[in-house]
C-alpha cells in the first residue's frame, strides 16, 4: 500500500538491502528549496516574501523597492507591495493590484513620482 511521505507517494513492495538508501534519496528530492528573501529574484514567491516582509518593524525595504514590486507579474507580489506602502503612506494613489498593466501605469507612475520627491526631500545625511 503506497505511503504518503512529504508530498510524495512511495510504494515499498520488499524490503531489500538498496530500499534505504533509495528511499532517503527520495525523500531529500521531496523537499522544498529554502526560499530567499529578495526583491530581484526570478521566483514570485521570493519576492513576496521581500514585499511581506516591508511590513516588519526592523525590515529594511526601501519604498523605491515596493514601487518597483508593483510592477509584478504575480499579484500576490503587487497586493502585498501596494498593502506596504498604504501602510507607510496611508495612501494608494490609486493602485489596485488586480487591474490590468495597462490600468495600473498611471499609479506605478505616480508612486515613482512620490517615491523621487521624498528621496528628493530626504535632508542628506
Amino acid at each position: 500500500m503506497p505511503a504518503p511521505v512529504s508530498g510524495c507517494t512511495i510504494a515499498i513492495v520488499r524490503p531489500l538491502p538498496i530500499a534505504i538508501p533509495l528511499v532517503a534519496l527520495m525523500l531529500a528530492s521531496c523537499s522544498q528549496p529554502k526560499l530567499r528573501v529578495s526583491s530581484d529574484s526570478d521566483l514570485p514567491s521570493e519576492r513576496a516574501l521581500a514585499a511581506a516582509r516591508a511590513h516588519d518593524e526592523d525590515a529594511n525595504v526601501s519604498d523605491r523597492t515596493l514601487v518597483r514590486l508593483l510592477d509584478s507579474s504575480d499579484p500576490a507580489v503587487r497586493l502585498l507591495a501596494i498593502r506596504a506602502l498604504e501602510e507607510r503612506t496611508g495612501e494608494t494613489l490609486g493602485f489596485h493590484y488586480a487591474d490590468p498593466p495597462e490600468v495600473r501605469a498611471p499609479a506605478v507612475e505616480a508612486w515613482a513620482v512620490r517615491v523621487r520627491s521624498m528621496d528628493s526631500d530626504a535632508p542628506a545625511g
